[in-house]
């Protein structure tokens, strides 16, 4: 019997995938449990035309967050300010992504998210330059954040 997955089913299937499974599996199982329901002409249609229009919206997003990316390699860097202890050139509060993203577009007037700081799980607590990533995992730079 043909079935849509309606949820991921281990070893079986993922999401709207459309697969060929044994009737008694599908009957008892993958339909009363809701993980699946039987495949139609209409329901596959339909998740084909899902699947199209959102590879078309990626597509979209990856061309808009490219040309961000190249905007924001043309700026090189941004200074934030931060306060520090005495001589030791440690931050009493860490610099994390959103504030890099809002220095960003509060110096340059380029719009981040901080989805597009990548490898960036501790924030920055000592005062000096940094290197960070920014860019999607397919088109990213190396950007420096001067801490002072």
């Amino acid at each position: 019997m043909k079935v849509l997955f309606k949820k991921n089913v281990k070893g079986i299937g993922k999401i709207d995938e459309v697969k060929n499974v044994a009737d008694g599996y599908a009957l008892n199982f993958l339909i009363p449990s809701g993980s699946a329901v039987r495949a139609t002409d209409e329901l596959v249609t339909a998740v084909v035309a899902k699947k199209e229009t959102n590879a078309a919206t990626e597509a979209q997003k990856e061309a808009a967050s490219k040309d961000l990316v190249a905007q924001v390699g043309k700026t090189h860097s941004v200074t934030i300010s931060g306060h520090a202890h005495d001589g030791k050139g440690k931050l009493y509060q860490g610099i994390t992504a959103q504030e890099i993203a809002h220095a960003i577009h509060e110096k340059h007037g380029l719009f981040l998210t901080k989805d597009l700081i990548l490898n960036y799980d501790k924030p920055i607590k000592e005062v000096g330059e940094h290197a960070v990533t920014i860019g999607t995992k397919k088109h990213s730079i190396q950007y420096k954040v001067i801490v002072a």
